[in-house]
């Protein structure tokens, strides 16, 4: 039994998963930093949702993009040039200074990175099994959800630690009023949106329906 040699296929899939998650957290930390995207550049939360919007309208050329790369050139040179170009967005991102920049930065650089590297990761896991395929596919597509569970403490904590703007790659001291270890970011769960307010908190809502809110 333990000298069974493991078939590689699933060493792929669980390269896989660790990608897509990771892949996962760029998508829903959006979610965390919009509220100081929103006071930084002074939109409104519809404003700031449309770079979301701008960064879903990229991921659908995105995805056939990929596929012919995939079909033309080697899967792990495909993949590193996903993850180099989700993470040069990243990073630009904490430099913009306007609303065109993020777009560009993330929604642009940022949406076409994380979309190749799921894409990726889907077309080579394939490859690598006929009769449990659906399976392994099955395996790594749960690293979407797994890191929406991650996504939200994981980013609040980083925020609270080390700023907004350090997660983006900016080296600068944390402007007036961004969370910080002496300022930080309180978890509740509940249903509702973004508070500026630290005192008097709404209530919790009478629902059945519970999902994570964030006090700043």
């Amino acid at each position: 039994m333990f000298g069974k040699k493991i078939y590689y296929g699933w060493y792929i899939v669980a390269a896989s998963l660790l990608i897509i998650i990771l892949d996962g957290l760029l998508l829903y930390s959006f979610g965390v930093f919009l509220p100081f995207i929103n006071d930084e550049f002074g939109l409104t939360r519809t404003e700031g949702s449309a770079l979301f919007s701008f960064r879903a309208i990229i991921a659908a050329p995105g995805f056939i993009i990929a596929g012919r790369l995939i079909d033309k050139y080697d899967p792990r040179i495909v993949i590193f040039g996903g993850g180099s170009l989700a993470a040069l967005g990243m990073v630009l991102s904490g430099f913009a200074e306007n609303t065109w920049q993020l777009i560009l930065f993330y929604s642009v650089f940022v949406g076409l990175g994380d979309t190749v590297l799921y894409i990726t990761c889907v077309a080579v896991v394939s490859r690598w099994f006929t009769k449990k395929r659906a399976f392994a596919i099955g395996i790594i597509t749960t690293g979407v959800p797994l890191s929406g569970l991650l996504t939200n403490p994981l980013t609040a904590s980083l925020i609270n630690n080390i700023g907004y703007r350090y997660l983006g790659g900016v080296i600068s001291k944390p402007k007036d009023g961004e969370p910080t270890p002496s300022n930080p970011i309180t978890m509740e769960f509940g249903c509702g949106g973004y508070s500026r307010s630290d005192s008097n908190p709404p209530q919790q809502p009478k629902t059945l329906l519970w999902l994570p809110r964030i006090h700043i």
